[in-house]
């Protein structure tokens, strides 16, 4: 990289030591200074004390305060950003995602000029005209089993079309996700509390608009990539090397597997540290549960316990 940057071979060898040379000569200085004002300090401290009585403070009570307002500045931050709240999380990623890409997106003059409608066929339309209708119907549902029916039609459309443009092996891997979300969901209503709509107006107002902002993002990228002109070489690549270098006929599993393996662990990395974070918290509400019945039946319990008894002492001696 170097030798493309200064378009010729990059001189210089490299050596311990290099000689006498002005980096050596500061470095050399900064350890003398360094050691002559450790040993020092009284005396510096002692003639230097008229900074102190003219500005009032000494330098390392500047210092101190620098620091402090540092940490406060870190604390109205994170107290900001780190409120707790998933959609206030997803807002200010959504939002900042929003502007960063749509600007650029202006400035680079991305955003297509004209699409080809007549590509578009009959039955992606209606399918696309479906899923939008069962995301709508997801946003104003009633109750959480309706809503989750809706986002199931979402997931099944997204199938459908891994399908109509020959990718079966990604439907199939869409369907199973998908089926297992929905019945995750539909397992967890049970520990969930009663559903009550508790947001704002004016904070369903700000969802819809991010929400509508980011889906036209999304579109005007698919349009925008559907507009230029696709380079062939690289899937030409994988074709031609699939069979003869990694030795496999299914070129998507070749690709996720050895062409792009490291990426593939890392994600595979990932899902098992998040499977031993959820383990982890399993174990720790077991291990609290126990604690909690190894301490004993409590004050209530006991008093249930000794009240029983004495009934049935009492109907015994009756």
């Amino acid at each position: 990289r170097i030798c493309a940057n200064l378009k010729g071979p990059a001189g210089g060898a490299l050596s311990l030591w290099h000689g006498p040379n002005p980096a050596l000569g500061m470095a050399a200085a900064s350890v003398v200074l360094g050691a002559g004002l450790y040993t020092g300090w009284t005396a510096v401290r002692r003639r230097t004390s008229w900074v102190e009585r003219v500005l009032g403070f000494w330098p390392s009570d500047a210092y101190r305060l620098s620091l402090e307002g540092i940490k406060y500045v870190a604390r109205s931050v994170t107290s900001a950003m780190q409120s707790g709240y998933l959609r206030q999380y997803l807002f200010v990623i959504l939002f900042v995602t929003v502007v960063l890409v749509g600007a650029t997106l202006v400035m680079k003059d991305g955003v297509p000029r004209t699409f080809a409608w007549s590509d578009l066929r009959f039955y992606e339309a209606v399918l696309a005209t479906l899923m939008m209708f069962a995301a709508l119907y997801a946003v104003f549902a009633p109750g959480r089993l309706s809503t989750v029916a809706s986002l199931g039609i979402v997931g099944y459309g997204v199938a459908l079309i891994y399908i109509l443009y020959g990718a079966p092996d990604l439907a199939m891997t869409q369907i199973l996700v998908e089926t297992l979300t929905v019945l995750l969901f539909v397992l967890a209503f049970h520990h969930l509390p009663r559903y009550r709509n508790l947001t704002h107006p004016v904070s369903r107002l700000r969802d819809v608009l991010i929400a509508l902002c980011v889906g036209g993002l999304m579109t005007t990228l698919v349009l925008a990539a559907i507009s230029t002109p696709p380079d062939s070489r690289l899937a030409g690549y994988f074709a031609e090397n699939s069979a003869a270098r990694a030795h496999g006929r299914n070129i998507v599993n070749v690709i996720l597997v050895d062409f792009r393996g490291l990426d593939t662990f890392g994600e595979t990395t990932v899902l098992s540290v998040a499977a031993f974070g959820v383990y982890a918290l399993l174990k720790l509400g077991r291990r609290q549960r126990y604690v909690r019945d190894e301490g004993g039946p409590g004050f209530a319990g006991l008093r249930r316990i000794f009240l029983r008894r004495s009934r049935q002492e009492r109907e015994t001696q009756a």
